[in-house]
């Protein structure tokens, strides 16, 4: 992880993302398990709770990637290299699903479609590679939260 100085509001992001990330993984599994004789009243609470989470997720997202863009203009100019490929890996997956994320809502039926299989399962991914990615970076994180306390 690279040194921030005093970026507060990074710590901030990268802290909320956690509980963000959780609900939005969590209404996604809800959601895809609810497509399985489940009445359609709670296929839609399930829905609905992924789509409020989502907007969080995809602006925190888009906010952590701004406050590490050092990272990724390195990896443009100099390749993976020493680079955390695990890093690399959600940030192709997060787009793919933001992308079919938007289609399956805007404009085709989700269950059982293509776009949904591969938004889901691309999903499942993205929730393992995110759960290595903030337990290698917990240490580090946990110390930056007691050091900006001074």
């Amino acid at each position: 992880m690279r040194k921030r100085g005093n970026n507060r509001g990074g710590l901030i992001t990268d802290l909320a993302l956690i509980p963000i990330f959780v609900a939005s993984a969590v209404t996604g599994l809800g959601l895809y398990f609810a497509g399985f004789d489940t009445p359609h009243e709670v296929w839609e609470k399930w829905a609905l709770a992924h789509v409020v989470a989502l907007p969080l997720f995809l602006g925190f997202g888009i906010y952590h990637i701004c406050n590490h863009w050092p990272w990724y203009k390195s990896l443009f100019s100099n390749g993976l290299g020493a680079k955390s490929p695990t890093t690399a890996l959600i940030s192709v997956a997060f787009p793919i699903i933001a992308i079919t994320g938007l289609v399956l809502l805007f404009v085709i039926e989700g269950p059982n479609s293509a776009v949904g299989s591969i938004h889901f399962w691309l999903a499942v991914a993205l929730i393992a590679l995110s759960v290595w990615h903030i337990v290698k970076r917990w240490k580090a994180l946990m110390k930056m939260l007691k050091n900006s306390d001074k």
